[in-house]
């Protein structure tokens, strides 16, 4: 167990839920949706009328490379990663996403930062027709919760 003031945001927490339901919907088909017995035409949908038929590309970027608690020994190059990957994939020529959001300063890779960063994805994502792409660079460890359950985290900034 990891001393009561160090900080990390949990896989299975409701930004994870959401992350995990962002990702099924940016995997969305643009010609079906499943449901339980099979697959239906999403032109049957009642949504499918409203909605541009081409989606946008969006990505949330993280890169730690600092952290407050000193357990936790500094990163060279986490935050130049995500930073190099975001300057690829707003180039319209290699990546033409619409929207990246990078996380790369100490101040933007808090909890408070990332959690803040998975809400405005969840904005951004209006059309099941989007693509969603999200990269983190940084410590992660393992942990038990208060049911003793062993658990994947994020190490965050703070």
């Amino acid at each position: 167990m990891y001393p009561p003031q160090m900080t990390f945001l949990a896989f299975w927490e409701k930004p994870m839920a959401l992350l995990s339901a962002l990702l099924l919907a940016g995997c969305a088909s643009s010609r079906a949706v499943s449901t339980e017995k099979g697959f239906r035409p999403l032109a049957s949908l009642q949504t499918a009328a409203i909605l541009p038929k081409k989606g946008k590309k969006i990505a949330l970027l993280i890169g730690v490379n600092r952290y407050q608690d000193r357990a936790w020994h500094p990163l060279r190059f986490a935050a130049k990663d995500a930073a190099d990957l975001a300057d690829v994939l707003r180039n319209p020529k290699t990546g033409g996403f619409d929207q990246v959001l990078l996380l790369a300063d100490p101040t933007a890779t808090t909890r408070k930062g990332i959690l803040r960063a998975f809400e405005r994805l969840r904005q951004l994502n209006t059309n099941p027709h989007d693509t969603l792409f999200v990269y983190i660079s940084g410590h992660g460890t393992l942990a038990r919760d208060p049911q003793h359950t062993l658990r994947r985290y994020l190490v965050t900034y703070d």
